[in-house]
Formats: C-alpha cells, structure tokens, sequence
C-alpha cells in the first residue's frame, strides 16, 4: 500500500493540486469549479469520437448517453451556488474538507482508479459496437470519476491577493473554518455529501440506466456491456458498505 501511495496516490494529488492553483490564477474562479468543468471536456472529445467512429442510430444512442453524462455537470455549473468570492473563509472551509477526504477515501481513489482502468480486460464486448462503447465507457470512467476524488482531496490554492498567515485572516480562526466547514457538510444536499459508497452506488445506477435504455432500444452488446460495468461498480460499493459498516461498530 505504501508503494501505491507513494508512487500514484501522492503524485497524482500533486497534479490535481496543480491543475486548480493554475486554474485559480488564470480564471479568478474557485477551485470547486474545474471538476464538472473537466468532465465536460471529456464528454466533448469523446462526442467528437463519437462522430467519427459511429454513424446512425448507435451514434445517436452514444450522443443522448454522454449528454445525460454531461447534464450534472452542466446544472452545478449553471445553477449551483458555488460562490464567486472564493475568499480566505471559503478557501480554509475547502481545505478541511480536503485534508479529511484525503485521509479517509485514499483507499476509494485507488480503487475507482484500478477499476476504470481494467474495464476492457475484465468486461466482456459481444460486438463491434458494444467494444467501441465498452472503450468509451472505460475513458470517461477512468477520467472523469478518479478526477473528481483527487480535486475533492488535493490542496486548494489559498485566494489570490491573500498573504500566507500561521495563525490567523482578519481574525478568522481554525476553529471558525472547521465549524463552518461541518454546518455546510450537515446541511448540505445528498448529492454534494457523497460518502465513498454513495459514490461508487452513483456510478453502478448510471451504467444500470445505460443499459437498460439500450436494452429498450435493441442494442443487446452495449446493454450487456452496460450491465457488466454496473455488477462491478455495485459489488464494489457492497464492499465498501460492508467494511464501512465494520468501522463504525468497532468505533463503538
């Protein structure tokens, strides 16, 4: 595990570090933004593929797919209240909940990542079309989801214009960052306090839809290989349930 840490875990929060400092200083937006940002970017190259590689009704199945993909990003951008005053409160608040994400879901980024990953060696294609769609899946997968976890867990840039202090902002302290950051983690919706089962739950349902609309549509390859993705992703999130589960009994 230290090998895992060390050498893909740690470099790889590094660079998502990196990515939202350089996404701060050129934008002025706050780091929350460039996560559903990214998977829009994905989602138009892989729209882009798309036209390429398919044609007729598998091309317009894949187009309403990544759509749909698209569409959370796309509402949270719009309309979610990610505010644009990313200021010392905002960036402290940000920054507990990331050195709390990193302790307790390395274990999760690690898995997400492995399993996107392996999706074309360990889910099987019956067809040309379900192997296109298995390798599409697989990508957006492996780099839309793992990407999330790490900009969730990396070090926010602090504010620009705000000087690097020890101990105290315009006397705003430790504690005050940590009491806001738990009343916006308890007051919060459930689709932002995603634990790492609801996540990994989120991912198998999405796959699950998938397959069953393309069930519905006659394209039995891409319904299998829709419906393997889904039975990977939910017994995984049946592992993380159990061992959870594990935890919090023994903490009693």
């Amino acid at each position: 595990m230290e090998f895992l840490n060390r050498h893909i875990d740690r470099p790889l929060l590094l660079a998502a570090a990196a990515a939202m400092r350089i996404w701060h200083e050129r934008t002025g937006h706050p780091p929350q933004k460039l996560a559903p940002l990214w998977n829009i970017i994905v989602i138009f190259i892989l729209l882009s593929a798309s036209s390429l590689l398919l044609d007729g009704t598998i091309y317009i199945f894949a187009l309403g797919t990544l759509l749909m993909l698209c569409a959370p990003s796309l509402h949270l951008l719009a309309f979610a209240r990610i505010s644009q005053d990313y200021d010392i409160r905002s960036y402290r608040a940000l920054a507990a909940r990331a050195a709390r994400k990193r302790e307790a879901e390395w274990a999760t980024r690690l898995t997400v990542l492995l399993t996107g990953a392996a999706f074309p060696f360990c889910v099987p294609a019956s067809d040309e079309a379900a192997g296109l769609f298995l390798l599409g899946a697989s990508l957006w997968f492996v780099l839309t989801a793992p990407a999330k976890m790490y900009f969730d867990a990396a070090e926010p840039r602090r504010p620009l214009g705000v000087a690097r202090r020890h101990r105290h902002d315009n006397g705003y302290s430790q504690a005050d960052a940590a009491s806001d950051f738990w009343n916006k983690e308890l007051s919060a919706p459930f689709s932002i306090q995603q634990t790492m089962e609801s996540k990994m739950l989120y991912y198998a349902l999405v796959f699950l839809v998938v397959a069953l609309i393309a069930g519905a549509l006659g394209f039995g390859g891409i319904a299998g290989a829709s419906a393997s993705i889904a039975q990977v992703l939910f017994f995984i999130f049946l592992i993380f349930f159990v061992v959870s589960l594990v935890m919090n009994v023994m903490r009693r």
